[in-house]
């Protein structure tokens, strides 16, 4: 395994807190949040890629990612449905059509037709495919081909999505290796290393201009307002952080989020499993931004316990070894 990039953890740290306010958050902190929020995960991961060098490479790669990926996707569905079963929002007989056609769709959307959904855990599902699919591709193709390819599969999915989702969201996958790309070619010509504070300001300034204008990105529900210049927007956004993060991971107190940064399945795996929308949401009548706050006190509370829980239980495995 190669060694961790800190301000790649950083920057993960700080985008997926931006996950959780964000579902809680309106107006324009909304648009500004899900301008990069998850984008960024998707050029993160094209920027730690390694290139691989054989199909065989590619396979064990798969075999990886159903491991760490899918199979956490399946658990929290499952946790999540059984949530809903016990609150009396579906009955047992409907379980299982929720739980596998929810993970056939991998959609958070019921789109046109109103299919099972599996809400934020669409990510993992595209995530897995984008990720396959891109480092497969490049065993043949260049980047260049790939941003011609997947670009006019995207602009014929966005227009698909009117009428129909595809299974396992793969309308979206296509969206997600531009994103990939645009990591990898950030890291192949070094912009962060090029980029110093005044590049950073500039770029933040088109970023705002591009907001102002309504350019923002909501992958899981299909929203791309602006079009292809959302995707641009997003990869504006992202890059910003990115900067952010490397001039942060300089500073001693950023240990917090990049331990976040490195745990960041967990915490969208428990942001998806904390009932909040069913329990609390509904209860405290509070406004977005307070709402946003509470959510994510609530998540890291039990992102702390579930820690605490795993550090409890490796102390007692190693005790019980001695």
């Amino acid at each position: 395994m190669g060694k961790r990039i800190e301000w790649v953890d950083l920057a993960k740290g700080i985008a997926i807190l931006a996950v959780i306010m964000g579902h809680e958050t309106s107006g324009f902190i909304k648009f500004l949040i899900f301008s990069f929020h998850m984008p960024i995960f998707f050029i993160l991961s094209g920027y730690t890629s390694r290139q691989r060098t054989s199909v065989i490479a590619v396979k064990n790669t798969s075999k990886k990612l159903i491991k760490k990926v899918l199979v956490p996707a399946f658990i929290t569905v499952t946790l999540v449905n059984f949530q809903w079963l016990f609150l009396g929002k579906i009955t047992f007989k409907e379980i299982f059509y929720y739980i596998f056609g929810g993970l056939f769709w991998g959609s958070a959307s019921g789109g046109p037709h109103g299919h099972p959904t599996i809400g934020f855990m669409w990510f993992l599902v595209v995530f897995f495919w984008a990720k396959l699919l891109y480092e497969l591709i490049s065993l043949y193709v260049d980047d260049r081909g790939q941003i011609i390819f997947w670009g006019i599969m995207s602009l014929v999915f966005i227009k698909v999505k009117q009428l129909q989702f595809l299974p396992q969201s793969f309308d979206l996958v296509s969206v997600a290796i531009l994103f990939m790309i645009m990591g990898h070619i950030i890291r192949k010509d070094q912009l962060i290393m090029k980029c110093n504070d005044i590049y950073l300001l500039f770029w933040i300034f088109i970023w705002l201009i591009l907001l102002q204008f309504g350019n923002w990105i909501d992958m899981g529900e299909r929203f791309y307002y602006g079009g292809i210049i959302c995707v641009v927007t997003a990869c504006i956004a992202s890059f910003c952080i990115m900067m952010l993060s490397d001039s942060l991971s300089k500073l001693n107190s950023m240990n917090v989020l990049i331990f976040l940064g490195q745990n960041t399945l967990l915490l969208l795996c428990i942001h998806y499993a904390d009932m909040y929308d069913l329990l609390i949401k509904h209860i405290n009548h509070l406004p977005a931004i307070s709402n946003a706050a509470f959510r994510l006190v609530e998540d890291l509370l039990i992102f702390m316990l579930f820690i605490y829980f795993r550090q409890w239980l490796n102390r007692r495995r190693k005790n019980s070894e001695v």
